[in-house]
């Protein structure tokens, strides 16, 4: 028997205490990690931690379930934001863009349904098609948002951000993943300097190498032989998401090496301030930090 989950993370799979029914606890678990909708509450200003839980085995979190940071101690908070501020975890000076502001970026970006050329032809069609029926709200974004076209918005979003430092990112540190989405955006937005960035990644997706084919060919204006239907509606889907107002996201660059180990320097100044004086103390530091953007 299959039943709907509250939670809106789709449906559970056999028993509870079923080994499958774990995994897939296990797997929805790690998405919420991995998009940041877990976070661990009762921190005082402390409410945007880039990793506060892990996962067991069975699929459960291990985090606080505290909704009050007066429920807390100072000997219970310390160790929390001992592990939680680690800048190790939030940030990495093997990329341009702070992972987790690329990852906001993109969550609603559906890459899942770009891997096999029909269903990514359909899904371009459909979207494309709700752009023409829906053309008359499109210039109103943000003011007013319609439901139906919220994976539009989103690409249309993602699209406008994109540069060659976030092309260079997603197609050398996101996997095969980011591989799909960079191509993706670079054939809805092309632009000559993408083309070495794709060109190196497409070795390493040989079952997704049909979509870094098709953006190197919008990059270079030609014909993409075998996929010119994929062509024909992105290129439609180009003109479409042109009509939406563009919405700037900061996307913070990440620290270098050397500035990691500031931000790693910071985030104890933080701690210490909480342990000596607790929530006021630490929030005048982390106001006065000039990594206050990344804690």
């Amino acid at each position: 028997m299959v039943a709907g989950r509250p939670d809106g993370w789709g449906p559970t799979v056999g028993p509870p205490s079923s080994p499958v029914a774990a995994k897939v606890r296990l797997h929805r678990a790690n998405l919420r990690v991995r998009f940041g909708e877990i976070r661990t509450a009762g921190l005082g200003p402390f409410t945007m931690l880039s990793r506060p839980a892990t996962v067991g085995q069975n699929g459960t979190l291990k985090a606080s379930r505290c909704t009050s940071t007066s429920r807390l101690s100072s000997a219970e908070v310390s160790p929390a934001l001992d592990a939680a501020f680690n800048p190790k975890e939030f940030c990495r000076c093997d990329v341009f863009y702070v992972e987790s502001d690329v990852l906001r970026l993109l969550h609603e970006v559906p890459y899942f349904r770009f891997m096999k050329p029909q269903a990514a032809l359909r899904f371009w069609t459909r979207l494309r098609d709700d752009g023409r029926e829906l053309a008359s709200l499109l210039w109103q974004f943000p003011l007013v948002r319609y439901e139906p076209l919220d994976t539009l918005y989103a690409c249309a979003k993602a699209a406008s951000e994109l540069d060659e430092e976030l092309v260079a990112d997603l197609s050398t540190h996101y996997s095969w993943q980011g591989v799909v989405e960079a191509s993706f955006l670079a054939a809805l937005r092309p632009h000559a300097a993408y083309a070495s960035h794709l060109r190196r990644a497409r070795d390493r997706v040989p079952h997704n190498g049909w979509i870094v084919d098709l953006a190197l060919s919008e990059v270079r204006g030609s014909a993409c032989e075998g996929h010119l239907e994929h062509q024909k509606v992105i290129r439609e889907l180009r003109e479409i998401i042109e009509r939406i107002p563009e919405q700037p996201t900061a996307l913070r660059r990440g620290p270098t090496a050397d500035e990691l180990l500031q931000l790693q320097a910071s985030t104890i100044a933080v701690a210490n301030a909480y342990r000596e004086g607790g929530v006021a103390q630490a929030k005048a530091v982390l106001d006065a930090s000039p990594w206050r953007d990344f804690l």
